[in-house]
């Protein structure tokens, strides 16, 4: 799956350029009409996967970067201007307030220097732009940090009152808990969690019960499985239908691919398929998963590009 580091430069040209519809893209440069978008198409080089912006990631609640039109998308790393791509193929469900994730294998689809990668993200989670957050499968997904805020920020909206008894405590100062989890532990704390004293000395005495058991509920902390001591692990806020998407959507791609003839099939034939059954995360979402992952090989063909199981000789 053969890609460059230069194939990102479109989308450094500017984050106000990269969000516009590309029609509107194509109007701003001058460039002449053409029925690829030109964002996707620089940053697939070599990887022929065709796929419609479905859900920009300014929508809602501004840039996954921010909302600071100064800050010009020139600045932007290869690492981060993938996960731009990557948000903005994300499927957002209207009934859900999870912020757009990927894997951190779904990067390398993308960019194929793995080793700058990799340095790049620690870069971004070390400076809170983006946090990793481990998965309950064992798979770690990024997502930038002003994108998993909009998400808590929504979710910690207090509740209508008639669906406060079935649901959030109708005493529970949701928003001042977002923002005190946001402002005041996230900065302080970029790894992949946290002790109980460390985030009662982020939050200070007075408030760190009643947060911690806000936290727990929206998915934002997690306790962890095996620590001796009390911990917790940053989560994915109200991801839970996200999170089993994962894993169910995974096999069920390779579990199509297994009965297809000698494990394989055309890469267009599968993206014509658009869903999965048994995942809200889309198809694309899903292919970078398991090309990420090294589940499935990529390979051209006269015909176009073939995807094989990577267990097949």
């Amino acid at each position: 799956m053969a890609a460059t580091t230069d194939s990102l430069p479109a989308v450094r040209q500017g984050k106000r350029k990269l969000l516009l519809p590309p029609a509107q893209r194509r109007q701003h440069s001058g460039a002449a009409p053409s029925s690829v978008d030109p964002v996707e198409a620089a940053c697939r080089s070599g990887e022929a996967v065709a796929s419609p912006v479905s859900n920009p990631p300014s929508a809602p609640g501004g840039d996954v970067w921010g909302d600071d039109d100064s800050d010009l998308g020139a600045i932007l790393t290869d690492t981060q201007a993938a996960l731009h791509i990557l948000a903005s193929q994300f499927i957002r469900q209207h009934d859900s307030h999870a912020p757009p994730f990927s894997m951190v294998t779904q990067l390398y689809t993308l960019l194929p220097d793995r080793t700058k990668t990799d340095k790049e993200l620690d870069a971004l989670r070390l400076g809170n732009q983006v946090r990793l957050l481990q998965l309950p499968h064992g798979g770690v997904a990024a997502v930038p940090t002003d994108a998993y805020s909009v998400s808590l920020r929504s979710l910690a909206r207090p509740a209508p009152a008639a669906t406060r008894e079935a649901g959030r405590n109708a005493t529970r100062d949701g928003p001042a808990t977002a923002e005190r989890f946001l402002s005041l532990v996230l900065p302080r704390h970029t790894g992949f969690g946290l002790t109980r004293t460390e985030l009662a000395e982020a939050l200070g005495p007075r408030h760190a019960a009643a947060d911690l058991e806000a936290l727990l509920d929206w998915g934002a902390l997690t306790r962890h499985p095996t620590a001796q001591t009390a911990s917790y692990i940053f989560g994915l806020p109200d991801a839970g239908r996200c999170l089993r998407s994962v894993l169910e959507g995974r096999l069920e791609l390779l579990t199509m691919l297994q009965r297809r003839w000698h494990g394989e099939t055309l890469e267009a034939e599968l993206l014509r398929k658009g869903r999965l059954r048994r995942s809200t995360l889309g198809v694309l979402w899903h292919l970078r998963d398991v090309l990420g992952a090294g589940l499935v090989v990529r390979r051209e063909t006269a015909v176009g590009p073939m995807l094989r199981l990577a267990t097949r000789t």
